[in-house]
């Protein structure tokens, strides 16, 4: 039988998406499910690949491409026990290789999620792409020239865990202050259930923000949320010096109210960056795992 897709994973602290994709980024078929309903260890593996056969159906598969959140080691092995702590500690790239008999390659989440936007989204024609993702953490990748970068130990940088002036944010990666605990979508989260009303609050966070995101005159959230974002963007814009920035994850739906925040604080800071465009991801969800089934042609 002829190979018709290739299958992107993207394995996330909450969620894991699947989606069998074409030749050109074209979503076939998808399926979410709660990321700690996997179990752990081998066991977890095993149920990934069953759902993965769910996904292909009569499909060929021709390779599997998993986002993970990371740090994820060059061999596949995903060392992230803080947020992924079920598939955190063995080389998941080698159990899906041994359940499904196919390719498969393991890599940060946050780079897939660049090299999906990069091939088929809002970074197609991007010298320098920087992408940031905002969902139960904070991802950032730069992909340059096509080329997703790197660390010298094969291992993509955590950015997402940068250091803030003072204390009040502590984090499980160490820092007392850390720009993932003020700019995720957990912290619009939690800002929103401060700020909406009582009755809404208590149906949730998620209702907490989508109601303040209908209504944005009744509370600066989104203003406090995008200056919290944009004290480590404004560093991140420094070192890399993109010529396009995608903001995805999640809390990056609201992008039309976080825009004019991003670009007014970005504008009274010095400029030690080279001029950039400020987009959303146009994969949306997606971005993550469409660019996980793009790792084949990466390496």
């Amino acid at each position: 039988m002829t190979a018709t897709g290739r299958v992107g994973i993207d394995l996330g602290g909450t969620k894991t998406r699947l989606v069998l994709v074409g030749a050109q980024g074209n979503v076939l078929n998808s399926a979410t499910r709660p990321t700690s309903e996997y179990g752990t260890g081998l066991a977890a593996a095993i149920a990934l690949a069953s759902d993965i056969r769910d996904l292909t159906h009569s499909n060929n598969a021709e390779f599997v491409g998993v986002g993970a959140s990371g740090p994820v080691l060059p061999d596949g092995t995903i060392a992230n026990p803080d947020t992924l702590p079920g598939f955190s500690g063995f080389n998941l790239a080698e159990g899906l290789r041994a359940a499904l008999d196919l390719p498969c390659r393991v890599d940060n989440d946050a780079l897939t999620a660049a090299l999906g936007e990069w091939r088929f989204g809002a970074g197609r024609g991007a010298s320098r792409l920087l992408m940031i993702t905002l969902g139960t953490g904070i991802g950032v990748a730069v992909v340059n020239d096509g080329a997703p970068y790197k660390g010298t130990d094969g291992i993509a940088p955590e950015g997402g865990h940068i250091p803030l002036a003072g204390t009040g944010n502590p984090c499980y990666c160490g820092l007392t202050n850390c720009w993932e605990q003020v700019a995720s979508r957990a912290a619009l989260q939690r800002l929103a259930l401060v700020a909406a009303p009582a009755g809404i609050a208590e149906a949730g966070p998620q209702e907490a923000v989508a109601h303040l995101a209908r209504n944005p005159g009744e509370s600066d959230v989104f203003a406090v949320f995008a200056e919290q974002v944009a004290l480590g963007l404004a560093t991140l814009l420094t070192v890399h010096r993109p010529d396009v920035v995608v903001l995805g994850g999640s809390a990056a739906e609201y992008f039309d109210l976080l825009e004019p925040g991003l670009r007014a604080i970005l504008a009274a800071r010095p400029a030690y960056y080279a001029p950039f465009v400020l987009r959303p991801a146009s994969l949306g969800d997606l971005s993550g795992a469409v660019g996980a089934a793009c790792l084949k042609t990466q390496y």
